[in-house]
Formats: structure tokens, C-alpha cells, sequence
């Protein structure tokens, strides 16, 4: 599976992405990261990367911006596209937004894996657990959180999504 993380909030490192980034390394599979501040043509660098999945991690306040992102790619892409982080862990209706196919709720880690595996094998993903799953005839199917996995048993973090950029 490839996994591309979109990053609109800035040129900050997210442990959040570096983390689910590490896991589903760790287990075979490709991720990448733009960072939106830093690619000027999107869509492009989308559709060069061909991803399985695009990845974001919303915080409340810029939530908004990455429902419009969302949106524009739904538009001219075919590619499923999963919110996690605080702001769909509080706020889970926001899996009604058009554009938004899967949110997370809680820790990701182990649900990205699940979902990744999932869909690399074409499993169902609608029973993963933190996860809200919308289908295509627009079923929500929403599923318990699981409990909190400790760090350390957990591959590091993959700080080298951002070393291609420049800070």
C-alpha cells in the first residue's frame, strides 16, 4: 500500500504522522508526506506519488482547510481519504463532510495498519476499530475506540518524511 500524508498546518513536525508513518514502514509498506505549504501544484504531486490513500491529521481551527482539500482532490481523484487526530477524535460527524471517506478517532496507529493491510488485501474496513468508515451509498459504519497501546511497543517515529524539507 502507498500512504501519502497531506500536512496543511505548516512546516512543523507532526509526531502523529511520524508515528503512523514508522508502523506502516515497519510492516511493508510506503508512505510519503507533502506538506501543502511547500507544493505548489497538489493535485500534480498527487497523482505522481498514485497513492492508495491520503492521509490527514486535523487539528480543530484548521479542520476547515482540510475539509476544502478534501474536497478539491475528491474532485479530480479517486482516492480514499482518512482524517485523524484531535479534531475527529471530538468532533466525529466530521466523517459527514463530502470528501472524507474514513475518520480516525484516538490513537492511529494500529487502526492505520488495519486499515492499510485491509485494503492492500481488498478486506472489508468497515468493522477496524477507531475507525468511521462512509460507504459509497453513504452508510456510516462507526466503531468502538480500542484501548491505548504503549509507545514503546510501537517502531519509531519516521522523522524522515521531513528531511526533504527545507525548515
Amino acid at each position: 500500500m502507498k500512504v501519502l500524508f497531506i500536512q496543511n498546518n505548516g512546516i512543523q513536525e507532526s509526531i502523529g504522522v511520524a508515528n503512523l508513518s514508522g508502523i506502516l514502514k515497519a510492516n511493508g509498506h510506503q508512505t510519503d508526506l507533502l506538506l501543502v505549504s511547500h507544493t505548489p501544484d497538489l493535485i500534480g504531486a498527487i497523482k505522481q506519488y498514485d497513492p492508495n490513500l491520503i492521509a490527514f491529521s486535523a487539528l480543530t481551527g484548521v479542520h476547515h482547510s482540510i475539509q476544502r482539500l478534501a474536497v478539491s482532490i475528491k474532485q479530480q481523484l479517486n482516492v480514499p481519504i482518512i482524517v485523524g487526530g484531535p479534531h475527529p477524535t471530538y468532533s466525529p460527524e466530521m466523517i459527514h463532510q463530502p470528501g472524507i471517506d474514513i475518520i480516525c478517532r484516538g490513537e492511529g496507529e494500529h487502526a492505520m495498519l488495519e486499515l492499510a493491510d485491509a485494503m492492500e488485501h481488498s478486506r472489508d474496513v468497515t468493522q477496524i476499530r477507531n475507525l468511521h468508515v462512509k460507504t459509497r451509498n453513504g452508510t456510516i459504519h462507526q466503531n468502538p475506540i480500542r484501548p491505548a497501546v504503549p509507545l514503546d511497543e510501537l517502531p519509531p517515529p519516521d522523522r524522515e518524511l521531513y528531511y526533504k524539507y527545507k525548515f
